[in-house]
């Protein structure tokens, strides 16, 4: 484990050369939206289902009365000719009502894919609505109002309470609804929420526990922080202002704790600065305390522009979570503050700069379906990538098979009973994670949306560990692009019993070359004694998954086609895990350095000074009805040729043939080794 990156992600306080402090103005904007401007209504974007019209109609009335003109009504269809396309440039500075959720309304995907509403099949469910009003989407000066629900009836129900609050607004030229954030949930999302509606308004009615109470070091920052995002986060999913409150006491702690800056790290920014944006607007926040927040945040962007996983623009690598993890956040929070906050030009002029270099990282995840590791901390990278893609509407890498090749790998690192199968060895090394899970919520929705494909939601059913998803903006499985009866699960077309993971171009070239960010700490060749191969994209594969089927019962095995770039346990060839009749039989889980402690065959030449090569070859595989094959080769390891060969009959047996062959005269020690949970007897017949 490297300790030393726990003291580069925790700094006792944020050191920014003064001569370069970002000013930031007060907020000069409304939060209002706008409803008559000039004489002109807004307009609303509705659902092309002719069964919306007659909702629309009564909305458009209830505005043509302050107007004194009818508000145009316009199918979603007709405003955005695409299926997730983007607003269209003609309407991005008018002020629209959005009706409906992600599946009924297309206007409604790019607020969605950026965070600014949840509305989707599941959110806020049932009879429930949420009448929104979004600031400054996009950085655009037009506010949007949304009256969304995850049913007809629901956003029915919404329109009644927008129209009587429109009955209480006189007519002028120029009129203006309050900011508003009224949300109506379902009974599901009640009993989850209403608990913690009911302890946030304790600690507000509690004078001991509102922060200016405390002594400086009462309360540690983390902790501080902790209550910050979750009080903001529970007043975006509820509409509370009880929990608006208590998150803006917490923000002005961490505001006045610490004048330089907010002390946050890359696996935390994402989560305050997307809670930052949720709650600001509320009306429970002065001037002069939205400007101090965004000062703060804004000085923490400047700090971070020199931290060890910032990376600067289009790069050959993409590293790993915390690269990917960090750069996605540094981008999240500038972007937010070019939305939000009002820097003044030579401070926006800096973030502009710093925005486009982290795209052009950003824009380099693209590239591949993993990171540069082969690990659990992998799959997290993949979620970035996914979140950015969706966000950025840069869909090129859903529509080029990348991402569908992402949830094949997460699916092909989780075993039949649902856990990962321990690739590497950080922190899957660690005592009791033989049994822990991967994040894919994210991933399998959002590719369920876009491919308009069951098979994802039935993937998700059947490996229901895999419904999580890495970071806070996806709790209880919200946000991942919930779909409802409109699409059907269904087995995926691509899923065969036998999977073979191929690499791309980028990691194929990563693998011959054998880089990683130029860092021999991170480096696993220079640090494990790889080398790296000269093998062919026809013969190179990331891993090879056999499944009997899809029930916990099922025979599951992974044969590994590479090692990591970094945090390398050297694992070519062997078997990462083996699963039957609901039981752990084989296990990888170690951050030991060599085939001899992995279920592999160890090959000793003696002194072992030659460097082993980073990738097998894959000399053959077949998937019959009734049984599958597949051969790999890892070519001239210290001297010799280890060919595995591993032949499964569905679930009746499978079988494992290892060939070795010295290519050149010597003594060798070769042992095939097999790595257990616990000590294994041989007793009869069986194991």
């Amino acid at each position: 484990m490297n300790f030393v990156l726990v003291a580069l992600l925790a700094p006792a306080s944020l050191a920014i050369d003064p001569t370069t402090q970002p000013a930031v103005h007060p907020r000069s904007y409304s939060t209002g939206f706008t409803l008559v401007r000039g004489g002109v209504p807004c307009t609303i974007v509705r659902p092309a289902d002719a069964a919306w019209q007659a909702l629309a109609d009564e909305l458009a009335r209830a505005v043509e009365r302050l107007a004194g003109k009818g508000a145009p009504v316009r199918t979603d269809t007709d405003v955005i000719l695409e299926r997730l396309g983007q607003l269209p440039a003609d309407l991005r500075d008018t002020p629209l009502i959005i009706l409906g959720d992600l599946n009924a309304n297309r206007a409604v995907f790019p607020l969605y894919a950026n965070y600014y509403t949840y509305c989707d099949a599941v959110y806020p469910g049932g009879d429930g609505y949420v009448l929104q009003t979004i600031v400054r989407p996009f950085g655009r000066p037009t506010n949007i109002l949304l009256v969304g629900g995850s049913t007809l009836e629901g956003v029915k129900t919404g329109i009644t309470e927008l129209v009587t609050r429109l009955a209480r607004i006189a007519p002028d030229e120029e009129v203006e609804l309050p900011y508003c954030l009224d949300v109506r949930l379902a009974p599901q999302w009640q009993s989850t929420f209403a608990p913690l509606v009911q302890t946030v308004a304790a600690q507000d009615a509690a004078a001991t526990t509102a922060p200016e109470s405390l002594p400086p070091d009462a309360i540690e920052y983390g902790d501080a922080g902790n209550r910050f995002t979750s009080s903001a986060h529970l007043y975006f999913y509820t509409g509370s202002l009880v929990a608006a409150r208590q998150a803006r006491a917490w923000a002005l702690h961490l505001a006045n704790r610490d004048t330089t800056g907010m002390r946050i790290a890359d696996y935390t920014m994402e989560n305050l600065t997307a809670a930052w944006r949720r709650v600001s607007p509320a009306p429970v926040f002065t001037t002069e305390e939205r400007r101090l927040i965004d000062t703060r945040l804004c000085q923490t962007a400047y700090f971070h522009a020199n931290s060890w996983w910032r990376l600067k623009g289009a790069h050959p690598e993409i590293g790993g979570r915390h690269h990917t993890t960090g750069m996605l956040a540094w981008w999240t929070l500038i972007r937010n503050l070019l939305e939000l906050a009002e820097p003044d030009e030579a401070t926006r002029t800096q973030l502009l700069g710093w925005r486009a270099e982290a795209e052009g990282y950003l824009d380099g995840l693209l590239r591949h379906y993993f990171d540069d590791l082969d690990d659990y901390q992998s799959a997290d990278s993949v979620q970035n990538t996914c979140s950015y893609a969706l966000q950025t509407g840069k869909l090129e890498w859903f529509h080029n098979g990348l991402a569908r090749r992402a949830v094949q790998k997460v699916l092909a690192l989780t075993d039949n009973v649902g856990w990962y199968a321990g690739v590497q060895g950080y922190g899957e090394a660690l005592a009791g994670w033989e049994r822990f899970t991967l994040n894919g919520g994210l991933l399998f929705g959002s590719c369920g949306f876009v491919y308009q494909d069951g098979g994802y939601a039935w993937l998700l059913q059947h490996y229901p560990a895999l419904q999580a998803s890495w970071g806070a903006l996806q709790p209880w499985g919200l946000h991942q692009y919930a779909a409802g009866d409109s699409i059907r699960p269904e087995p995926p077309a691509w899923l065969t019993h036998l999977q073979v993971l191929r690499l791309t171009p980028y990691r194929l070239d990563l693998m011959n070359n054998g880089a990683f960010l130029h860092s021999p700490l991170m480096d696993g060749f220079f640090v494990s004694g790889l080398r790296p191969s000269a093998v062919s994209a026809e013969a190179a594969f990331d891993k090879a998954v056999h499944r009997g089927g899809h029930g916990a019962d099922d025979v599951y095995w992974l044969l590994q086609g590479m090692s990591g770039i970094a945090l390398s346990t050297i694992d070519m060839n062997s078997i990462v895990r083996y699963t039957d009749q609901g039981k752990l039989w084989l296990v990888h889980n170690t951050g030991r350095r060599s085939l001899f402690f992995k279920n592999a065959v160890y090959v000793s030449s003696g002194l072992n000074e030659e460097t082993l090569p980073a990738a097998c070859e894959l000399v053959a595989h077949a998937d019959f009805p009734g049984a599958a094959l597949v051969s790999s080769r890892l070519p001239d390891g210290r001297g010799t040729d280890w060919t595995r060969n591993v032949i499964s009959v569905g679930n009746a047996f499978t079988a494992v043939i290892d060939q070795v062959r010295a290519n050149k005269p010597g003594e060798f020690t070769v042992s095939c080794n097999w790595r257990t949970p616990g000590w294994a007897a041989h007793d009869d017949a069986g194991w």
